[in-house]
């Protein structure tokens, strides 16, 4: 998880400014990648996810089964690995991020509740840090 967001946080030094929510998506495919076992598929999952999932795409497609499968999703499940899991990816992210010297907020977000997922969401929030040029 650590090295999954030290390298977004690397995209984010390169370029000098980056979306945040583009970021922490990355960090969230890289450890689901890591915890499955995608490390070695194809490259593209962000951007095949992220169509798969416009901003606008009303009621998701998937939701928890019903009934519990013998699969990992559901032994994952089983475990409680979901609400935790992002949790810690955030404390783990966003405590490098506010490291980063020279941290600041380029444009304001987004916020909008997808009553869908039961959750919000951030859109179009850009931070910037000074490039190591």
């Amino acid at each position: 998880m650590a090295r999954i967001a030290d390298e977004q946080l690397a995209r984010l030094t390169r370029s000098g400014r980056a979306e945040l929510p583009d970021l922490a998506f990355g960090l969230a495919i890289g450890v689901a990648a890591e915890v499955v076992g995608l490390t070695e598929s194809r490259p593209g999952i962000q951007r095949r996810l992220d169509r798969f999932f416009p901003e606008e795409f009303g009621r998701p497609g998937f939701t928890r089964r019903r009934n519990r499968r013998d699969d990992l999703i559901s032994h994952l499940l089983d475990e409680g690995c979901s609400a935790g899991v992002a949790i810690l990816e955030t404390d783990v992210f966003l405590s490098r991020l506010f490291a980063l010297p020279g941290l600041r907020m380029v444009s304001p977000p987004r916020v909008t509740v997808k009553a869908e997922i039961d959750s919000y969401q951030l859109r179009n929030l850009v931070v910037a840090v000074v490039t190591s040029d």
